[in-house]
């Protein structure tokens, strides 16, 4: 009772900007008699509550209607109650440069050229939002009839600008090439917005 925030399980949140959908800095309060303002970090500035662009709803915290690259940055709330001021979690706004959507994919091969006997990796590339999991699901020639590697990872990459992006990425290795290995390799990607299919077409040298 004693703490003006509902507390938050993390020191450091981060909250995505999108240019199509309002943003939730989440600094929600206990009393809701409490005077909640929101501030940035650096330039030291206080974003005002205008009840247009930026509103506060003491449920879900500050709500940024048509978020921008100009409020990218370190932000914190500060509650007065009684005449006494706290400091919320610290909250890092990033700008999202890539919109919402199905997977946008690429497909390569490593080496563009192979024969028999050769060692082969196929890779299948997302680029998406910071939040949404993509998953991979691979048709290929000798499915079923030889052991391959897949190895899946993502990471978060920062573009410049304040712009972040997801990259998810799904490698497969084939190695020691057969007759059986040349065809077609499908990548199957899905998010929840919709899956997309790409397919590369794998002949001997």
């Amino acid at each position: 009772k004693d703490n003006l925030f509902v507390p938050s399980a993390i020191h450091f949140e981060i909250v995505y900007l999108r240019p199509d959908l309002p943003a939730v800095v989440p600094c929600r309060v206990t009393d809701p008699q409490a005077k909640v303002t929101l501030h940035r970090e650096v330039p030291p500035e206080e974003i005002p509550a205008n009840e247009t662009l930026v509103t506060y709803d003491p449920t879900r915290g500050f709500v940024l209607q048509k978020p921008n690259l100009e409020l990218r940055g370190v932000f914190y709330c500060k509650a007065v109650a009684k005449g006494t001021p706290q400091i919320s979690t610290k909250y890092q706004l990033l700008y999202v440069e890539v919109p919402s959507g199905p997977p946008f994919v690429s497909l390569q091969s490593s080496p563009e050229s192979v024969r028999g006997g050769d060692n082969m990796n196929v890779t299948c590339t997302v680029l998406g939002e910071p939040e949404v999991d993509v998953s991979f699901v691979w048709s290929y020639p000798g499915q079923d009839l030889r052991p391959v590697h897949i190895l899946t990872s993502w990471r978060l990459v920062n573009r410049g600008m304040g712009h972040t992006t997801r990259v998810s990425k799904s490698v497969m290795t084939v190695e020691d090439m057969e007759t059986i290995d040349f065809g077609n390799y499908v990548c199957k990607t899905k998010n929840q917005q919709g899956e997309t299919i790409v397919t590369v077409n794998i002949i001997s040298e």
